[in-house]
């Protein structure tokens, strides 16, 4: 069971928590000064090696400065049952650069040795936005060699639906898909569903998520 806790929170390391649910793509963008945003999500996936597993998570960022925002996140196992089905919480930092085009993120599991450092690159055109991250994820052990994490999003905006894609990108090989859509209702926030695989292989993907800001 331990094995598999270890599985869980390192799949939730490798895609950048605090990106806008569904994607694990992140945007440059902090949250405003005093304010929160808050999201919930749920994940049913199968890697490439592995068991299927069912995850929900719940995270909570906090805008600190003009640049500047903190996060926690926490995994929740539904499915394989563990004895402890909370994991360890998250956190994460984002510093925004150079004001929503250029940003750099910091995520650690607490009380980990393992963490992922994550540049982004946002543009805007009209009803569409493009973002890529490119990032580093660290095994937490000095014998194994950590991984490169590379992450390029798109999202269209229409009135009440968004529609998102991303691609993922592994030291040389594709390694996931995903399309999905997230309907908006007004100030209230949005709710958002995904579905993906691997670009080769049997892995594959299905999240539901809802996120909101005050």
């Amino acid at each position: 069971m331990k094995k598999i806790a270890i599985m869980m929170v390192t799949l939730l390391m490798g895609s950048p928590l605090f990106a806008a649910h569904p994607l694990a793509t992140d945007d440059a963008a902090t949250v405003p000064v005093q304010g929160f945003e808050l999201e919930i999500g749920y994940d049913n996936c199968i890697p490439e090696l592995g068991e299927r597993t069912r995850t929900g998570c719940f995270s909570l960022k906090h805008g600190v400065s003009e640049r500047v925002d903190i996060g926690i996140a926490i995994p929740y196992a539904i499915e394989p049952q563990l004895q402890e089905r909370f994991g360890n919480a998250l956190w994460g930092l984002k510093f925004n650069l150079l004001k929503d085009l250029f940003a750099v993120t910091v995520t650690n599991e607490m009380g980990g040795k393992h963490y992922l450092v994550n540049g982004i690159l946002s543009r805007s055109y009209g009803r569409i936005s493009g973002h890529f991250n490119a990032g580093y994820q660290t095994s937490g052990d000095p014998d194994i060699a950590g991984a490169a994490l590379y992450r390029l999003a798109g999202v269209y905006e229409f009135e009440r639906i968004d529609v998102v894609g991303e691609a993922s990108h592994d030291d040389g090989e594709f390694i996931e898909w995903l399309g999905g859509l997230r309907y908006k209702m007004g100030k209230i926030g949005f709710f958002s569903l995904a579905a993906g695989r691997t670009w080769r292989g049997d892995g594959d993907k299905a999240s539901f998520g809802f996120h909101t800001e005050f």
